[in-house]
């Protein structure tokens, strides 16, 4: 491939990248209706599995939708930065599933962090755990996607 036509996907990858942590820090940070409008008597979980198994076992009372649009939505909004992840490494550089999981995994621990600092969200131990099991998934995703295209 010539050296115009890397650059420029290149320049394509990296606004993606930077519009979807634009689109995932609105949600994060600034969105109504994410819990924000309440006010929280505790604004951290360090106990991990605690709000997971809350959710769980209090689904008939809070309803499948709250339950499905938390833990699932915390997953389902990490697949993207998985999966974008390895696009972002040097061209050439062996990506390793234990390097997508760590980036993951300091990135969603310093968003928790932030929204504690702020004030903006509840920082929580089991957003870690949801955010970094998206991303590894999105990083599959991406392995099983090139995968395929090396097949061809």
């Amino acid at each position: 491939m010539s050296n115009r036509k890397e650059e420029f996907f290149l320049l394509i990858k990296n606004a993606v990248f930077a519009a979807y942590l634009a689109f995932l820090s609105y949600g994060l940070f600034f969105a109504d209706g994410m819990g924000r409008t309440e006010r929280q008597i505790k604004s951290y979980n360090l106990v991990p599995f605690t709000e997971i198994k809350r959710y769980i076992s209090y689904a008939d009372t809070i309803g499948l939708p709250i339950v499905f649009f938390n833990l699932l939505g915390n997953v389902l909004a990490f697949v993207p930065f998985g999966f974008l992840l390895p696009a972002m490494w040097p061209k050439g550089e062996k990506h390793h599933p234990i390097a997508a999981i760590l980036v993951t995994l300091s990135f969603s621990v310093v968003v928790e962090i932030l929204q504690f600092a702020t004030k903006s969200g509840i920082a929580d131990i089991d957003d870690v755990i949801l955010n970094t099991a998206g991303g590894f998934l999105g990083y599959i995703l991406y392995l099983v996607i090139e995968a395929a295209h090396k097949k061809k």
